[in-house]
């Protein structure tokens, strides 16, 4: 079921990527909303409560990978570090010196957090996407083909909390004034599309197991 789901939105989310990448090369400065939205976010009494949760990515990464050895889920582990380690790469030294998107100034919007580099994607909401996705994934696909009804509601809870954790990271991107909303968004479906793909490759990467096993 994952694998027809993730081969049913590949076409959806290319469609979508391709021509955001060339609209952000094209117009670097901040999309139509960029501003407002930013100065919106930052306007709300509590927006204080997403501001540190892209700190916590970071180390949760590393503790998933970590949780899964220790399980000895060795496949797990892997494709888990290989969606932190690759979103980054993407992230940070393919696509951000790629498009050359500068980061939101002073004179737009508050800066409460000084960061070097070029803003888009973001790579920590990049991250956030592939690696929780990949952990969602891994979930789902450990149920087999009939999950018990238990099985099936621990996941979908599972979603919901990565959805929730995804965009209060985002969020701080935006509160911080790191990044235009644009970026966020953008890291939003890149990350989905490099998720589809590292979905591809493990689906191949089990079936060649599978007929030479």
């Amino acid at each position: 079921m994952p694998g027809r789901i993730v081969r049913a939105l590949t076409p959806v989310v290319i469609g979508i990527v391709v021509p955001l990448l060339f609209m952000v090369t094209l117009n670097p400065g901040p999309l139509p909303g960029d501003v407002a939205l930013t100065r919106s976010l930052q306007g709300v009494s509590f927006g204080w409560v997403v501001a540190g949760a892209d700190a916590l990515i970071w180390p949760l990464g590393v503790a998933l990978v970590v949780g899964a050895l220790l399980l000895r889920r060795w496949t797990e582990a892997a494709f888990l570090f290989v969606a932190g380690v690759t979103s980054v790469v993407l992230g940070d030294g393919i696509l951000k010196p790629l498009v050359a998107r500068p980061r939101p100034t002073p004179q737009l919007v508050q800066v409460y957090e000084k960061a070097d580099g070029f803003g888009f994607p973001s790579t920590t909401a990049l991250f956030a996407v592939v690696l929780l996705g990949m952990l969602v994934y891994l979930a789902s696909r450990s149920l087999g083909a009939a999950p018990s009804p238990r099985s099936t509601l621990l996941v979908r809870v599972m979603l919901g909390a990565v959805m929730l954790l995804v965009l209060a990271v985002s969020l701080s991107r935006v509160y911080m004034g790191v990044h235009w909303a644009s970026d966020v968004i953008g890291s939003w479906l890149i990350g989905a599309a490099w998720l589809v793909a590292l979905i591809h490759g493990q689906e191949w990467w089990r079936r060649r197991r599978s007929v030479n096993g």
